[in-house]
């Protein structure tokens, strides 16, 4: 016989099977515990009928059932404790006796694979370009846990291009959410979640876009630029600091990836140039491209007034991802 998904919601089934002792009075125990019943019926060496009846998914007994399950069900909060889903899911928490476990995007992104084991997972989906940079780490590392992994958003807002590569995620509006935070808790930890979700507004790469790679080694420059122009996007090429002040003087630029080490002048010193102007590209985002990732480079990365960093030599993916993230 074909497997069979049963639904607390299904009030009647009938299954027909060739049967070799299934414990009936077993079964009939279980079923009765939550509030349905077992019956059955048969014909000798042919076939035998058994009729489930199940309760109400609303009914006293399956909502207890579903309190006792949720003490031993543990859940992981990404975002901030103080903000309003933060203070909402702390709240359903308290009143249910849910293992509650709330980390910031930076903390969580920090973790290891291993460190995911939840049975839910529910990301604050309210993200500016740092939080979907932080986001696509975290992302990259959810596909090993076996929880289920909620993404509570405005659904009119729109996404990394790159969201959900790694990992299926569900989808969850955020006023749905907020209405009733309670049913919304319930559904993720008990619902099937649904599979075919309307489509989604995301970021687009286009050619309107332009990416400026400033960096002395030629080569990386050529292969960096053939990699994003195959996305649609303009690529200008600056070999240090000085050039790019040069080209931004001339140039509408949306995106900076900028070298930290180059002779003239360096990726630093041409960030501070640039964050300290009163010219229009002053606030263009910088993404530090850099083969240091060391601890002391990272602090002046975000000193000197760069948003973000990647370590090279980056893959295509990542190299990618990062770019969608700082465009808009």
């Amino acid at each position: 016989m074909s497997s069979l998904r049963i639904s607390l919601k299904i009030s009647i089934l009938r299954v027909r099977m060739v049967t070799f002792g299934l414990g009936l009075s077993f079964c009939k125990k279980v079923m009765k515990s939550f509030g349905g019943s077992i019956a059955c019926s048969s014909e000798f060496g042919e076939w035998t009928e058994f009729e489930l009846k199940f309760p109400d998914c609303n009914s006293t007994e399956v909502i207890a059932i579903k309190q006792e399950l949720m003490k031993a069900k543990t859940v992981l909060f990404i975002g901030e404790q103080l903000g309003m889903l933060g203070r909402q899911i702390k709240n359903v928490a308290f009143q249910s006796d849910l293992n509650l476990t709330i980390k910031s995007l930076a903390q969580a992104s920090e973790l290891e694979e291993h460190q995911y084991e939840y049975s839910l997972i529910i990301i604050d989906g309210d993200l500016d370009a740092n939080g979907w940079s932080l986001m696509s780490r975290l992302e990259s590392k959810l596909g090993f846990t076996e929880g289920r992994i909620a993404f509570v958003h405005d659904e009119d807002s729109t996404r990394n291009l790159y969201f959900q590569r790694y990992v299926d995620i569900e989808l969850y509006g955020m006023q749905k959410f907020v209405d009733d935070p309670a049913n919304a808790i319930d559904y993720l930890l008990f619902e099937e979640f649904d599979v075919e979700q309307p489509a989604q507004p995301y970021n687009e790469i286009s050619i309107k876009r332009t990416v400026m790679i400033v960096d002395d080694n030629h080569s990386l420059r050529s292969i960096t630029s053939i990699m994003l122009e195959k996305q649609g996007l303009h690529v200008i090429q600056a070999e240090n600091g000085q050039l790019a002040l040069q080209t931004l003087e001339k140039e509408d630029v949306d995106l900076i990836l900028m070298d930290i080490e180059m002779p003239i002048m360096d990726g630093l010193t041409a960030t501070r140039h640039i964050r300290q102007s009163d010219a229009s590209y002053a606030s263009v985002p910088i993404v530090g491209y850099t083969g240091d990732k060391s601890e002391e480079t990272v602090v002046k990365i975000n000193e000197y007034g760069m948003n973000d960093y990647l370590v090279k030599p980056t893959p295509k993916d990542e190299l990618i991802d990062k770019v969608a993230t700082w465009i808009y």
